[in-house]
């Protein structure tokens, strides 16, 4: 079977640094169909670095802008992060190289041009729609705020342009324009019952057209750091206030008073300045400036951030990423939000705990509860790794991926 991937933003993530979560798990996935014997070509944007897969003979066909600049930045104001000038030279590639079939990765929307992909090449196509992709639609006027510390526009000509741009954006999104569009999809895949559900109930579509199969993680090696008397709790990811990063700060304030030299972790490589900006007001406000450390864009997430920390608390208020089922992979207690996918990975109490939206109280009294008890941490920490070597095997993910794509070969 050959497999034309179209991962528009695959060689700008692995070529430059930032790390896309459904990116990382599409590389996994793609090193585990490998392995399996599937010949992979990808499809993807040009970048200005080289990139390592780590898969043997897998092709990457680069891929360049075909119209003029002016019409690209006009198509990318509208359609944000999709490359829309760049979809005839991925389908002559895919018609080309006689793949078999199209998959690709991303959210409800970018559906769009795999449709396209379809129709022009005739072949047929299996989208993926990843963890912490938002399946109901967002409002257009989102605020970055908690409490008090709010994101101001400060000037009314930029609130004018934010507006006329969201609005434009969000005008092709109506319910019956994405329902058209998944229904096009020869397959769709999610990682996630909860994603699933919400799929059929929205867009009211087939039971039958969706398989779930959960996101393949490698787990890393472990050891045995311990960090009794100087807890280390850890937040990481993207630095928005609806990732509950100050909700965290909020939390920590509280360990801080029990625990005085607790340190508090904050690793993001992708930073919306406004957040950061409150961020630091709030750690400075409650005094906790020598406690802080800010961490950037680390080789090794795993031996660099998140083994050595003692619990790791990510209190999400928009939708969980694949940051949590990555703690659980290093074998750490979690502490998360009961939000969307979440108590689907979490059993509260078991492999870590789930606490209501916005709630820093029960955030600091779990986290307590965690570094009084070390016992507790190691066999929450197990039980998490476990469900992730159990869910998220490579082999038996990779199987059932193999599956779906032969049956959707196979559909007429």
């Amino acid at each position: 079977m050959k497999i034309a991937v179209f991962a528009p933003k695959f060689l700008q993530t692995y070529g430059l640094g930032t790390v896309h979560g459904s990116l990382v798990l599409l590389k996994s996935q793609l090193e585990a169909l490998h392995e399996l014997v599937c010949e992979i070509i990808i499809l993807a944007e040009s970048s200005q670095r080289n990139v390592t897969l780590n898969i043997d003979e897998c092709k990457v066909f680069p891929l360049f802008s075909s119209y003029p600049k002016l019409a690209h930045v006009t198509l990318d104001y509208l359609f944000p992060d999709i490359p829309t000038d760049i979809i005839y030279s991925a389908a002559r590639i895919i018609s080309k190289e006689r793949a078999d079939i199209i998959m690709s990765t991303g959210s409800i929307f970018s559906a769009l041009w795999t449709v396209m992909l379809g129709h022009l090449t005739g072949k047929r196509t299996v989208h993926q729609i990843p963890l912490g992709v938002i399946i109901r639609r967002r409002k257009w006027w989102p605020v970055d705020a908690i409490g008090d510390y709010r994101t101001a526009y400060r000037f009314i000509p930029q609130f004018v342009r934010d507006f006329t741009e969201l609005v434009l954006r969000e005008i092709p999104k109506n319910r019956l324009v994405i329902r058209g569009l998944l229904n096009s999809i020869t397959h769709i895949v999610v990682n996630s019952n909860f994603c699933k559900k919400e799929l059929i109930e929205i867009f009211d579509l087939s039971e039958d057209k969706i398989d779930i199969i959960y996101p393949i993680v490698k787990l890393p090696k472990l050891n045995d750091a311990h960090n009794e008397g100087k807890p280390i709790i850890t937040y990481f990811g993207n630095l928005r206030a609806g990732r509950g990063v100050l909700d965290v700060i909020k939390a920590f304030k509280i360990i801080h008073r029990i625990y005085p030299q607790a340190r508090l972790m904050i690793a993001s490589s992708e930073i919306y300045e406004p957040t950061y900006f409150y961020c630091k007001k709030l750690v400075h406000d409650l005094g906790l400036e020598n406690n802080v450390t800010w961490r950037g864009f680390l080789a090794d997430i795993y031996s660099d951030l998140l083994i050595p920390s003692t619990v790791i608390v990510l209190p999400y208020k928009d939708t969980p990423s694949i940051k949590l089922i990555e703690a659980m992979a290093a074998a750490k207690p979690v502490i998360t939000t009961r939000l969307d996918w979440a108590p689907e990975f979490i059993s509260d109490g078991e492999n870590g705990y789930l606490v209501n939206l916005g709630d820093t109280d029960t955030i600091a009294s779990k986290a307590l509860s965690i570094i009084n008890d070390s016992q507790l941490a190691k066999r929450m920490g197990r039980k998490a790794r476990e469900f992730i070597e159990n869910k998220c095997s490579a082999k038996m993910n990779s199987k059932l991926l193999i599956n779906t794509l032969e049956n959707v070969l196979k559909t007429r």
